[in-house]
């Protein structure tokens, strides 16, 4: 005879619960309850990430922030501020570009049917041809920056070639839940960056907030 593994009741000899009906729905109130005070934990916390942003007016009411140095390898690319630059919004990111991936595609041998003395044809024979289409490389990894006069990435590898955008060369950009694509004037393919953590579903909203500012005082 089975028994609730909660209380011990009795189960009846033809059951196959593990818990009386009492304890499995007070189980599944409590599971509901911490799963909605969970929720509720994150929303909080993410609302206290992006207060600071959501109500700033300018620039100068934007967070600043401090970048630790000490996550990048000492052989790698030193980030430099420049004169009066500060630092609004760091992530860390992957910078990607669009490749054309080519694929080959191999013909069929014709094959021949004999239809009599002296006649036959040949069918399915085929050319082979190439295919491609647009795919999304990882270039590097580092450190998505922007600033109150440039956007920049600090990679991490010291092969890796930092990149920095003045804000002014900025034509547009797009910001996704897991990617911010910048447009550089003159300049046919964007700058594509992967957010690598994106806690909360913040820090795409912190970037769109801050990059909307800086360049709204361009």
């Amino acid at each position: 005879m089975g028994k609730c593994v909660t209380c011990g009741i009795s189960l009846g000899f033809f059951s196959f619960e593990k818990e009386c009906k009492n304890c499995k729905m007070n189980r599944e109130k409590r599971e509901a309850i911490e799963k909605t005070t969970e929720e509720e934990r994150k929303e909080n916390e993410r609302n206290e990430l992006l207060k600071p942003y959501i109500t700033a007016l300018s620039v100068n009411d934007l967070p600043k922030i401090q970048f630790d140095m000490s996550k990048l390898p000492p052989e790698s690319h030193r980030f430099v501020l420049k004169p009066n630059e500060t630092i609004h919004a760091i992530t860390k990111a992957t910078l990607n570009d669009i490749r054309k991936d080519k694929k080959w595609i191999p013909g069929s041998r014709a094959s021949t049917i004999r239809l009599g003395k002296g006649l036959s044809f040949k069918v399915g024979s085929a050319k082979g041809y190439y295919i491609s289409k647009d795919i999304l490389v990882e270039i590097s990894r580092g450190f998505l920056l922007i600033t109150n006069k440039r956007l920049a990435f600090q990679t991490i590898l010291p092969q890796d070639k930092p990149l920095s955008l003045k804000l002014s060369d900025i034509e547009s950009y797009s910001v996704t839940e897991d990617a911010i694509t910048i447009f550089k004037e003159r300049r046919e393919r964007p700058f594509i960056f992967k957010l690598i953590e994106n806690h909360y579903d913040v820090m795409d909203d912190i970037l769109g907030i801050t990059l909307n500012l800086v360049l709204s005082e361009v």
